[in-house]
């Protein structure tokens, strides 16, 4: 059932099927991912970094973001998966060589909607791991090569990705995105005569 059926009826509810029926609505995989989106932000740095044996090379990088897509996780609508596209470009200096090659990353995350005290809605990202994230290089056979005297370039991009979209999504300046307080909200709409406008 979609927001704007649920809206056109005015049927009584039991108290737990307008709980449901509040989260999903409120909770829509397309809000979600823009929340996502939002949190991460366009684009992700880092480096250079030293890899290889004694730090023979350095690395550095950047990744933009796609469209980030999200989708709702078995019947309970507050069960979210949620998919990040990433176009990363990397740097990697060897002595008296410069190597650049692309890559593209998908991130998968999973997200709750938790219901709070007194009358709040907690969006809870579990924090990725190697197995979450999709990454595949673009370069010819002969950088590949060149490549591996820098040491295991791809798990040191994977581990950057995991560690920047776990920082990012634990750090406080997120809470004020994944943290909702409907009673607010619904103060506010009475406060400034939202109430009884027309939709």
């Amino acid at each position: 059932m979609s927001p704007a059926e649920i809206r056109g009826g005015e049927q009584p509810l039991h108290l737990e099927q307008f709980a449901a029926r509040l989260l999903h609505v409120a909770v829509t995989p397309r809000r979600l991912a823009d929340l996502v989106a939002d949190i991460l932000g366009e684009e992700i740095r880092f480096g250079p970094v030293d890899v290889g044996p004694g730090g023979i090379a350095s690395a550095a990088g950047r990744a933009r973001c796609g469209l980030v897509t999200a989708d709702r996780v078995g019947d309970e609508p507050g069960r979210l998966s949620v998919r990040i596209p990433l176009a990363v470009r990397v740097t990697v200096r060897l002595p008296m060589r410069l190597i650049r090659f692309r890559a593209q990353a998908v991130v998968q995350l999973n997200l709750r909607v938790i219901p709070c005290e007194p009358l709040a809605v907690k969006i809870e990202i579990t924090d990725p791991c190697a197995a979450d994230i999709l990454l595949t290089l673009s370069m010819s056979p002969f950088t590949r090569v060149l490549l591996g005297a820098a040491g295991d370039v791809e798990a040191l991009l994977v581990r950057y990705i995991c560690e920047y979209v776990r920082d990012t999504v634990n750090s406080p300046q997120t809470r004020r995105y994944t943290h909702i307080d409907l009673a607010d909200l619904i103060d506010r709409a009475w406060e400034n005569d939202m109430i009884g406008q027309a939709s």
